[in-house]
């Protein structure tokens, strides 16, 4: 059986180089700055000895993993995807990035896909739309960095960012009027329109 190479830490970094953990540490985070030829040398330690971060340490450190979760309804849908597209080109080339779990329009669903989030230390947290109850919403608002969007919380409004289907719908229809279109139809998908 063939044994499991153990990773790298900073530990074997900070031995390869013949500086302190908290060199490497200071080095790998650009807190504080390290003097160029250390760096230097640090870095090319990371990457002839293939160190990865442990984010999930980092995260035991900070008291946040620099994850924002995401509860979605529906990862499939255009509406969503959308939303989610537009989240994830904003965290691109930040330090977060994300974690997106389906709600798929059930209460029980949501709740599980919330205890999850909850439970690995996220950074912040976006729910589109859903059943999850106000008062729960309001709880995580004081736990951690909170967007709620297509739901209006009125407690943590300033949290709540609003779709506005009824102006939408007049826009499309005026729009397709506009054109010529006299037979004008409309199929909405579930929870759009609650």
């Amino acid at each position: 059986m063939k044994t499991k190479k153990k990773p790298t830490t900073i530990v074997d970094i900070a031995r390869h180089v013949g500086v302190s953990t908290s060199t490497v540490s200071r080095t790998l985070t650009g807190n504080i700055p390290v003097a160029a030829n250390t760096q230097a040398a640090i870095m090319q330690a990371v990457e002839q000895l293939g160190y990865r971060p442990n984010h999930n340490a980092r995260g035991l450190v900070n008291g946040s993993s620099m994850v924002v979760g995401i509860l979605t309804q529906d990862i499939a849908s255009t509406f969503f995807g959308a939303i989610l597209e537009g989240i994830e080109r904003e965290l691109d080339g930040s330090a977060h990035t994300s974690m997106i779990v389906p709600g798929s329009w059930q209460l029980g669903k949501e709740m599980t896909a919330l205890n999850v989030l909850l439970g690995r230390q996220i950074a912040g947290l976006i729910v589109l739309s859903g059943n999850i109850a106000e008062d729960q919403l309001v709880k995580v608002s004081h736990e951690l960095p909170l967007i709620v969007v297509g739901l209006n919380v009125p407690s943590i409004e300033q949290y709540c960012l609003q779709v506005d289907n009824f102006q939408g719908a007049y826009l499309a229809t005026r729009h397709l009027a506009e054109l010529g279109h006299r037979r004008i139809a409309h199929i909405a998908g579930q929870g759009f329109w609650q």
